[in-house]
C-alpha cells in the first residue's frame, strides 16, 4: 500500500456521501474523522490479527516501557 493515509480519506469521503461544500468539510476534517475511527475500533477483533496492527502495537509497548 502506497500511502494508507490518502486511501483512508478516500474512503471516509466515499462513506460519507458528500458531494461539493459537504464533501470539502469531511475533507477538513480528516484528523477528527481519523480519530474517531480509532476510538470505534473494537481492538480485541479482526484488527489484531494484521501484521501492521501487531507492528504498532509492539511499537507502542516498547516505547511506553522505555519511559
Amino acid at each position: 500500500m502506497a500511502d494508507p493515509q490518502a486511501l483512508l480519506k478516500q474512503a471516509i469521503a466515499t462513506a460519507s456521501e458528500e458531494k461539493g461544500r459537504g464533501l470539502k468539510k469531511v475533507q477538513a476534517r480528516f484528523s477528527e474523522n481519523r480519530a474517531r475511527l480509532l476510538q470505534m475500533l473494537d481492538r480485541e477483533g479482526p484488527v489484531k490479527q494484521l501484521a501492521s496492527w501487531q507492528s504498532f502495537t509492539h511499537d507502542l509497548s516498547e516505547a511506553l516501557s522505555s519511559l
